[in-house]
């Protein structure tokens, strides 16, 4: 008597599984077959190839382009589809929406000229003639080599073989920072008293926290008997327009600060029923600021206030790690990077001091 098949077995006795991809633009399914010489076999490696394709689908890839094994995906589309399906990639896989609005804003404004070219026939050469052309136009080096990293991330998928380190880019040139003095920050203080602007203000200055930070605050955060205050999340603008509350970048964004005994009284005189300690958004704080920048006749960033706090943690020698926890950075790369000219400064405030040590023992 004959043995009756099993489903899905093949004259040579192995099993077949089918895995269905998606839907095609006209319609149809497509299937892919993936045989072994048992079902479990066959069922796991379908498996696999389902896992596999699925961030594939998700970020948009029409279901003909998709490799059935982990070849590059060979694509039609021009730079600006490839940009395009790299940002709703981005915004699908929940990357922060002040990163995706920036990300939307420079998809808009830049790449002119390499936009309508087709994938396949962009070399190092035409980005090399648009970077030119940047440089020509003004562009400052950090501007261009942000616009390369999208562009390079938009095109890794389609053009692994585009290799962009061999683009050419102008050296990044150090930018010294501002930082406002102490006479200036009590400027700033005094005339922002009993106004709006105040406590955002203090808590900038006085503690460090970013505008978005500070935005995000909320009293359940303060404990003023404790005199502590816990940062744990941002407001930014999405791309579509509207403002979002996110967690921190990275852990170290997350962190727990001692509020000095003059910002405690400030925020008990200015606690309400509201959650939030500001009603101010980001860009309201800005606007304001730049208001009272213009009234005193100086001229800074609200972002510099942070500068100054760090500056103030340098000066009094407060230890890297203590500076690096305080301020929410990962690492003290950052830290050196931004402050590495106040901390020469300490440094050589030292070595003075320590010749002065030296010399009184009158060798």
């Amino acid at each position: 008597m004959a043995r009756k098949k099993k489903k899905g077995e093949l004259p040579s006795g192995n099993i077949r599984v089918r895995a269905l991809v998606g839907r095609r633009k006209d319609g149809t399914l497509r299937y892919e077959s993936f045989t072994a010489p048992t079902k479990d076999e066959a069922e796991l490696k379908a498996k696999a190839f389902k896992l596999r394709i699925k961030p594939l689908l998700a970020a948009g890839i029409p279901v003909d382009d998709i490799p059935r094994d982990e070849s590059p995906i060979q694509r039609t589309d021009t730079v600006q589809e490839c940009l395009n399906l790299y940002l709703e990639t981005c915004r699908s896989t929940g990357l922060s929406p002040s990163t995706v609005l920036g990300y939307s804003r420079m998809i808009s404004r830049c790449y002119s000229g390499l936009k309508k070219l087709p994938v396949p026939i962009i070399t190092v050469s035409c980005i090399q003639q648009y970077v030119n052309q940047r440089v020509t136009a003004g562009a400052s080096s950090k501007t261009i080599r942000s616009e390369l990293s999208l562009l390079g991330c938009a095109l890794r998928q389609a053009r692994p073989d585009l290799d962009m380190r061999l683009v050419r880019v102008p050296r990044q040139t150090r930018q010294e920072i501002q930082i406002p003095t102490t006479e200036q920050i009590q400027q700033m203080i005094t005339a922002s008293k009993d106004t709006e602007l105040y406590i955002p203000l203090l808590l900038a200055a006085l503690m460090g926290l970013r505008r978005s930070e500070i935005c995000a605050l909320k009293w359940d955060d303060v404990d003023l008997k404790q005199a502590t205050l816990h940062v744990h999340s941002a407001v930014v603008r999405g791309d579509l327009g509207t403002y979002q509350t996110k967690p921190p970048k990275t852990l170290a964004g997350d962190r727990v600060l001692s509020i000095p005994s003059a910002v405690v009284r400030a925020l008990a005189a200015a606690r309400s029923l509201d959650p939030h300690v500001t009603k101010l958004t980001p860009d309201a704080i800005t606007r304001r600021f730049e208001r009272l920048l213009e009234k005193l006749k100086l001229s800074f960033r609200f972002h510099d206030l942070r500068h100054y706090h760090a500056s103030v943690m340098i000066s009094v020698g407060a230890p890297n790690k203590y500076i690096i926890a305080d301020m929410g950075h990962s690492s003290m790369d950052m830290v050196q990077r931004v402050y590495g000219h106040v901390m020469a400064d300490k440094q050589k405030e030292i070595n003075a001091g320590m010749e002065i040590q030296a010399d009184a023992f009158n060798l």
